[in-house]
C-alpha cells in the first residue's frame, strides 16, 4: 500500500487531524500519545513533519508518529481499500 505523504497536521481539541492530497484523518490524541493529549496547544504545535512527510515528530515531548502505523492502527477500512486500488 503506497501512503501519500502528509502535508497539514493541526489539532482541534483533543483530537490530532493529518492531510495528505487523498485524505484527510481524525484521530483522538488519547488512542495515540498521552504525552500529546496532555500537552499545552503551544507544545503540541511545535513539530517537524519529515521530508518524506511520513513522520511527526515533537522534539521537546520526545513524541515521534508514523503515518503509516497510524493508519493501519486508526484509519477507516474506506481508506486502505481506496489505496489498495491506487497500488493496482
Amino acid at each position: 500500500m503506497t501512503i501519500p505523504p502528509i502535508k497539514k497536521v493541526y489539532f482541534e481539541d483533543d483530537f490530532m487531524i493529518f492531510e495528505s492530497s487523498e485524505f484527510k484523518t481524525r484521530i483522538p490524541l488519547k488512542l495515540v500519545s498521552r504525552k500529546l493529549l496532555h500537552a499545552t496547544e503551544t507544545d503540541r504545535a511545535v513539530f517537524t513533519l519529515s521530508p518524506s512527510g511520513y513522520t511527526i515528530m515533537w522534539t521537546k515531548l520526545e513524541v515521534s508518529l508514523a503515518i503509516s502505523q497510524l493508519l493501519a492502527k486508526f484509519g477507516s477500512a474506506e481508506l486502505v481499500e481506496k489505496m489498495m486500488k491506487k497500488k493496482k
